[in-house]
């Protein structure tokens, strides 16, 4: 195996890798890991590789929770899940799931559980979905 370690910029070059297919993994910090086939044709080539992190992650999530495709919502936050070192962030993700599912009672739990760990600004944001599950309930 080769090893490669980008410069500040995340540009790395390979210039002693002979053309071939190969098969390439790259990660950074926080961020996911992605693994694909690549064919090199020389060492002037250039890849673009686009690393998601797990706030890019919970972004996908958000727009697939808002179009109603939850299971897609609940693999980006898994993934998410998996690199993340902002738990709170993950449950009020997966609480937005369970509301959006119809399980208020969950989400409510969920955000309540985990209020007093998230910052000053996203409090509020915690509070609306709690008010809308209880809404919910009631109804």
């Amino acid at each position: 195996p080769t090893c490669a370690y980008s410069d500040v910029y995340g540009k790395f070059t390979l210039p002693q890798l002979p053309p071939d297919t190969y098969n390439v993994t790259v990660g950074a910090h926080e961020h996911a890991v992605q693994t694909f086939s690549c064919s090199f044709l020389n060492s002037t080539q250039v890849l673009y590789i686009p690393l998601l992190s797990w706030r890019d992650l919970l972004s996908l999530s958000l727009i697939e929770i808002e179009a109603n495709r939850i299971e897609q919502a609940l693999a980006y936050i898994e993934e998410a899940e998996s690199i993340s070192p902002n738990k709170t962030m993950i449950d009020y993700f997966k609480a937005a799931v369970d509301f959006k599912k119809g399980q208020f009672d969950f989400a409510q739990d969920r955000l309540q559980r985990t209020r007093n760990q998230f910052s000053a600004d996203m409090i509020m944001y915690v509070d609306r979905l709690c008010e809308l599950c209880i809404q919910a309930v009631q109804q």
